[in-house]
């Protein structure tokens, strides 16, 4: 390990989300070069609109097994989720993490009403940008009012896009 630093990161994903294509065993090898002391790799559980089910393609069971097994070689991976919107699906949500074994529960939002703020089209949906910003907020404090989860993630996920739409934009706007 490299004493130089001294590095968490626990909002890593790895193939078995839709938004990365790394292996568990290429994420601990890499946070063991880095000396980072805990890689926590959260993927992400998003259920279909009906919230009756989570996503059919997550293979938990596979992606439970490669965590296990790469902390033979690293012990500092943890094993965690990244639930979008899981106060939306309160019951679905809590049945599938009830048994499981996980370190740690991301909780964010990545949709307000059908869009994603992450895209340009989610801005171009609306006339008033402080109002495209204040409905992400008004989700967030949802996401933290049913609050059963770790962390909540990027919360200024809506300002990546955002801040091409509004240069002047402020948090404490939206207090």
């Amino acid at each position: 390990m490299n004493p130089r630093y001294n590095y968490t990161d626990m909002h890593l994903h790895s193939k078995f989300s839709w938004d990365a294509r790394q292996t568990i065993d290429e994420i601990a090898a890499r946070a063991l070069e880095k000396g980072v002391l805990y890689a926590g790799v959260a993927e992400h559980i998003d259920f279909p609109e009906d919230h009756r089910q989570p996503a059919p393609d997550f293979d938990f069971e596979g992606y439970s097994d490669a965590v296990d097994k790469a902390r033979e070689k690293f012990p500092g991976l943890r094993k965690g989720l990244e639930a979008g919107e899981p106060y939306l699906f309160r019951e679905i949500f809590e049945e599938f993490i009830r048994e499981k074994e996980i370190d740690f529960i991301l909780g964010s939002v990545h949709m307000v009403d059908g869009l994603t703020p992450v895209y340009d089209s989610y801005f171009s949906a609306y006339d008033d940008l402080d109002k495209a910003y204040g409905d992400y907020f008004k989700e967030v404090k949802e996401l933290v009012r049913y609050g059963n989860f770790d962390v909540a993630a990027h919360l200024n996920i809506v300002h990546r896009r955002g801040a091409e739409f509004n240069k002047s934009f402020t948090y404490e706007k939206f207090r």
